[in-house]
């Protein structure tokens, strides 16, 4: 009989990603002789296939987004990224019943092919070896509920569905420059839970938490992999309604994309965007209060673009949460409530190879108004620092056509500084209110065109009030 025991949280992530690479592989050995099989040689071949053309995709449209990694932005990002090594390569080849010498159980039936991998062979693989810290039993035990069905959808398409002890643990799909991952959270609940069992030295005990549900997919579709030349999208979304529970906390996300990028590298364009569902969390805080955070989405998309002959620009469209704002409570109480309608912006970096350029300075242009909103309530106690009866209200607006730029502005000293300047459009608006139950103090700016602020003076009066002390008056000045 199995004792359920507790492993080291590390050991369960492990898994997961071992798991995960095993069924992204890109290569393996040749197949075992199935001569005798009466199955079509066509659903016979899609193994092989499999193992040599899962993640190639993946590989294309992570190319093709380091490659706009131009200085300006990110680096250097020339080197072609490959995403799975040679070790996750094989362990999918072995997981298919590809390795020379496997005793692997293969079967074929209605369309169906299903492998009961050789435990031995696939415990002889590094990250195989490495869910059970080395321990080439306790991996050979656990690996033996392991079965693996194919099907394919054409002669070089098709899907894999890894299960564990009958349910669904993995699927990954390959073909028509398409490749896909998801992994099912609670059949992996299921694969750490017996991992967990098979510890002598955890007492009986599960890392996982007591809900574990969900679907995460990873997907890339790739238009060219021509070296130099890749082009692609890729998603990672929540298909299947995230959530967590256990221990008086509580995590949900609703179905929605995590991340998705698009990218070409033959003319230096990419695409990155959100569009994350609601999301809850709840747990405690303080020993004995409860705290809990709603939000209904979070939109975002970033077209960049990394021309070398041309300064590197990034615009941003639709962040934003416009669904309903995110709101903090504390015993549910609201203790802070953030709302910001769906805006964007565009920034364009300067010329100079030194990260400035005086007659060409970097500049964000508002290409969507813009309307911040947060208010902050003490009455729970949220923050121990300040009185309970403190209350904030931070307003931040600009209409579409503002233009940031950065001037040099003479001091009385003799000194000179870089300050932010409305270069064109505006006004720029800020105004903070505080209260700490006696006296109110208000705060606020508008910075029109020829204007300028400084950013670190700005910040420092806003949290001067927002922490309930004394603070300088936000300051505007003209400048050239």
């Amino acid at each position: 009989m199995r004792t359920r025991t507790l492993n080291k949280p590390a050991a369960v992530v492990s898994a997961l990603f071992i798991a995960s690479l095993a069924a992204c592989g890109g290569s393996g050995g040749s197949a075992d002789d199935t001569a005798g099989d009466e199955q079509a040689n066509s659903d016979q071949d899609v193994r092989p296939v499999a193992a040599e053309a899962l993640g190639e995709n993946f590989n294309a449209t992570a190319t093709a987004f380091a490659s706009l990694n131009d200085d300006d932005l990110f680096g250097d990002g020339s080197e072609p990224l490959v995403i799975l090594d040679d070790s996750a390569r094989d362990l999918l080849s072995a997981s298919l019943g590809l390795e020379p010498g496997t005793t692997a159980d293969i079967d074929s039936s209605a369309g169906t092919i299903t492998i009961d991998p050789d435990e031995a062979t696939l415990c002889q693989n590094e990250l195989a070896n490495d869910i059970a810290d080395g321990d080439q039993q306790r991996c050979q035990q656990l690996l033996a509920d392991i079965d693996v069905q194919v099907n394919a959808s054409g002669d070089d398409a098709g899907t894999l569905t890894y299960l564990f002890q009958d349910t669904q643990l993995l699927s990954a799909s390959f073909g028509d420059n398409r490749d896909s991952l998801s992994v099912d959270l609670g059949g992996f609940k299921l694969f750490a839970d017996a991992l967990d069992a098979l510890d002598p030295q955890q007492f009986g005990e599960t890392t996982t938490p007591e809900t574990f549900d969900g679907e995460i997919t990873i997907s890339a579709e790739s238009s060219s992999t021509a070296s130099g030349e890749e082009a692609g999208n890729l998603v990672i979304a929540i298909t299947r309604a995230f959530s967590i529970a256990g221990d008086g906390v509580s995590f949900s996300i609703d179905p929605g994309e995590l991340f998705s990028v698009s990218s070409d590298a033959g003319n230096g364009t990419g695409e990155v965007s959100f569009d994350i569902g609601a999301i809850s969390l709840l747990g405690p805080v303080n020993d004995n209060d409860q705290f809990s955070i709603d939000m209904d989405g979070f939109t975002a998309t970033a077209a960049i673009t990394a021309d070398e002959n041309t300064p590197a620009s990034l615009t941003v469209s639709n962040l934003g949460i416009g669904r309903g704002p995110l709101v903090m409570r504390l015993n549910s109480v609201d203790a802070l409530t953030l709302s910001m309608e769906t805006f964007g912006f565009t920034v364009l970096a300067d010329n100079g190879e030194d990260g400035s350029n005086p007659d060409n300075p970097a500049t964000i242009t508002i290409d969507r108004a813009m309307d911040i909103g947060l208010m902050l309530n003490n009455a729970t106690g949220l923050s121990p620092n300040i009185t309970t009866a403190f209350t904030a209200m931070l307003d931040v607006t600009a209409p579409a056509g503002t233009l940031f730029d950065q001037a040099q502005v003479n001091l009385t000293n003799g000194d000179s500084t870089t300050l932010t300047r409305v270069a064109a459009g505006g006004p720029f608006f800020i105004n903070l209110t505080g209260s700490n139950g006696e006296t109110t103090e208000s705060q606020s700016f508008t910075v029109n065109a020829g204007q300028c602020f400084s950013d670190e003076d700005t910040l420092i009066a806003m949290n001067a009030m927002l922490s309930d002390d004394d603070s300088d008056a936000l300051t505007v000045v003209d400048c050239p």
